[in-house]
């Protein structure tokens, strides 16, 4: 799973200070030399942080949680509207996130307006969040399960999606949308755990998402130099969402730093990094990939093999392939397989 994000926004507060200062006017040559390096030093550090906002930026005012679909007759499926409450709750622990209304009246998200995200935040930082999340049984060989019962141990594959809409009081609502998939053992304990197994997990993939589509609303407008600074950003969801944005928009001129990225002890920044590669990546980025993959968990792993099969490179299907043959673990073996299938 990815480790939770962290908020780092002092700079802005002190980049502030700092342009403020070199507005004043100087009595002296002394001053009016400190107003200049002031500035000089303003200019070089605020290019990218002048337009980065708050650090928890968006309120949500509506959430929609749709009731989960599993195919397989037999596991604990998560009441809506408990699913619901925990969701909103984890919603509010995201950095990126300020405050969410709609968690007070589960049953009424309209009725929500006037609340606190009048009060924190404009208009424009205003969102909506829809989810829907899946789950099914798999078994050895990836294939689903009808019942529980007639599997002793397998694996939980889930699936959530989550869509964003920001308001916007002059233009069409901008959207966003993110799909979160993973899986995991699934054992008599599992079992044992009852919906509580299965309803952490959905509640975990529904932030990510979320903060994954929050993300992608707001960098979106930045521009490619704007983007090439917050990849160095201290504030993760910033990072996050600016490596992506690199894999979306072809950003081949930050490769060096998408690598140190795909190198992070954080999954949250190394799997986005890593999928960045998948689109952007070189023969490099394959070296890099198998030497994060000796000492790689789950979710890295899985990107890894998503990011191979992604790039249209010899180096990259060799890599798999060798993957396929010779990972000590049977599971990963058979996720390359199937890859190579494709």
């Amino acid at each position: 799973w990815r480790s939770e994000v962290t908020l780092v926004t002092a700079l802005i507060f002190v980049l502030v200070l700092l342009a403020t200062g070199c507005r004043q006017r100087s009595t002296g040559a002394n001053a009016a030399k400190a107003a200049n390096a002031s500035a000089s030093v303003a200019a070089t550090r605020s290019g990218h942080e002048s337009a980065v906002a708050d650090a928890s930026r968006f309120c949500v005012e509506h959430l929609v949680v749709e009731p989960a679909e599993s195919p397989t007759i037999g596991l604990p499926t998560p009441a809506t509207s408990t699913l619901r409450s925990a969701i909103a709750a984890a919603l509010a622990g995201l950095e990126v996130v300020a405050a969410v209304d709609a968690a007070r009246q589960p049953s009424r998200p309209d009725a929500t307006k006037g609340g606190s995200c009048v009060r924190r935040v404009a208009h424009d930082e205003r969102v909506g969040v829809w989810v829907k999340p899946r789950f099914v049984l798999l078994d050895a060989d990836g294939a689903p399960q009808p019942a529980r019962a007639q599997l002793a141990a397998g694996t939980l594959a889930l699936e959530v999606t989550v869509q964003v809409e920001r308001a916007k009081a002059t233009e069409a609502p901008d959207v966003g949308m993110r799909v979160f998939a993973a899986s995991f053992p699934f054992t008599s304990r599992s079992a044992a755990a009852g919906v509580a197994f299965v309803e952490a997990r959905l509640v975990r993939a529904a932030a990510l998402a979320a903060a994954d589509a929050l993300g992608q609303v707001w960098i979106r407008p930045q521009s490619d130099a704007q983007i090439g600074g917050l990849l160095e950003s201290q504030t993760t969801w910033q990072r996050v969402a600016a490596l992506r944005e690199v894999g979306e928009r072809g950003g081949g001129d930050q490769l060096k730093q998408v690598h140190a990225a795909a190198r992070e002890s954080r999954a949250e920044v190394a799997v986005v990094a890593i999928a960045a590669l998948g689109r952007i990546g070189t023969a490099e980025s394959v070296a890099v990939m198998r030497s994060v993959m000796m000492a790689a968990g789950a979710e890295v792993t899985a990107s890894i093999l998503q990011a191979l099969a992604d790039l249209e490179l010899a180096e990259a299907r060799a890599e798999l392939r060798s993957i396929a043959e010779q990972h000590p673990d049977r599971r990963v073996r058979q996720a390359a397989g199937r890859l190579l299938q494709r």
